[in-house]
């Protein structure tokens, strides 16, 4: 699962051709603060029960049952024990930003539950709507022109 973004910013542009040295430091704050950002938002809005489109389908009535006996919630928010979003991490190498997991095992969940693998319904999650890519470009603007600015 990749996400891919692209910036077209007049400011950040004129930014880089004036102050070359000071860029690649900035760009990786900059990254590494929308991916912070990134993260933050995908747990979030999969913690209150929707995904990328909205609301998740829910959990089958067979599970449901098992929750209710655990004395568990039966939200659909894809957190059981917490494992898959706590191995969520994020990592920012050659200018680029990741969100990843950690573990395989995690990593795998993730898609079963993304793309609804075998009998899993699709629940995607991981990725962010046109609305949070454009919050995502936002942080990573002021958190760059900033960067740029102090260190003149």
């Amino acid at each position: 699962m990749n996400l891919v973004m692209t910036l077209d910013d007049n400011e950040v542009q004129k930014l880089l051709k004036q102050y070359p040295k000071r860029v690649k430091k900035g760009a990786k704050a900059a990254l590494s603060r929308a991916v912070a950002f990134t993260e933050a938002t995908i747990k979030d809005r999969t913690a209150k029960g929707r995904g990328v489109f909205g609301p998740f389908e829910r959990y089958s009535t067979g599970y449901l049952k098992s929750l209710r006996k655990k004395g568990k919630s039966t939200r659909v928010d894809l957190f059981d024990k917490g494992h898959m979003m706590s191995a969520m991490m994020k990592k920012v190498k050659n200018e680029k930003l990741a969100l990843l997991f950690f573990t395989s095992f995690e990593g795998k969940k993730a898609m079963i539950h993304h793309y609804g693998i075998g009998h899993m319904p699709k629940r995607p999650f991981f990725d962010v709507t046109r609305s949070e890519e454009k919050k995502v470009a936002n942080v990573f603007r002021k958190r760059f022109i900033n960067y740029l600015k102090r260190s003149r």
